[in-house]
Formats: structure tokens, sequence, C-alpha cells
């Protein structure tokens, strides 16, 4: 897949902006983040394997000071200092968010939403 812009965001579950959102983001690098983020802070953990013309599964399990995200069976480095997104997400941007970023040239195979913070072991079997 190439990218069209220097984001583009696979996924996001926000409130209206991108300020108060999770979400995973492409990059024109190849590379892929996952983000917790509120309108004053976040968490990112970001994955350096190169994205195109592969699959990767992707997960990203987040409460209050305890987040971690998974790619293709490896967990990232534990977040501690984790703001949740202050605003109920009132919507789901898939490939694309409609300000400022470019679409996915992609797809996206399958989403589970799950509204619990699960285990970073379940985490990482879910992406394998």
């Amino acid at each position: 897949r190439s990218l069209l812009s220097t984001q583009s965001y696979v996924l996001s579950l926000q409130e209206g902006t991108t300020t108060n959102a999770i979400s995973f983001i492409a990059n024109a690098d190849n590379t892929l983040n996952a983000q917790v983020r509120d309108s004053s802070a976040g968490v990112t953990f970001s994955e350096s394997k190169a994205l195109t013309g592969s699959v990767m599964k992707v997960g990203l399990a987040a409460a209050a000071n305890n987040a971690n995200a998974a790619w293709n069976g490896v967990l990232g480095t534990q977040g501690t200092s984790v703001t949740m997104p202050s605003s109920p997400a009132t919507k789901l941007n898939i490939g694309f968010v409609e300000v400022n970023y470019g679409y996915i040239n992609g797809y996206v195979r399958q989403i589970t939403y799950l509204p619990r913070r699960i285990s970073n072991t379940e985490l990482q079997q879910r992406t394998l």
C-alpha cells in the first residue's frame, strides 16, 4: 500500500476530533502508530516494521494509566501514564479521518471492540 499524505488513519474511535481518540495511524515512512489520547495528553506506541505489501494483526488495550499495543504477537512497552479520552466516542472512522489526512490504500479485514481492558497476554494472543 502507499499513502496519499503524511498520515492516514487506519482506524479511529473518537468524539468528532482527533484530539480525543483511540487510533491506529499509518505514517508516510510505513510505520504504524497506535494512540490513546485526550485533548491534553496521550500515549503512542510505534511499530517500525514496513507495512507495504503485508498483513498485520494489531491490537490496543487501554485503561487509565495502563495501556499496551501488540503487533503480530509482539507486545509493546507498557504505558503507565495514560490519559483516556475525556469525551465519549461518537464516531468510528475506518480508512480515513475527514480532516487533513489521507485515505489508506489498503483494507481493514476485521475489527473487534471489547469494552474492557484485556490482559497483555490476551492482547498478544489476539494478534497472533
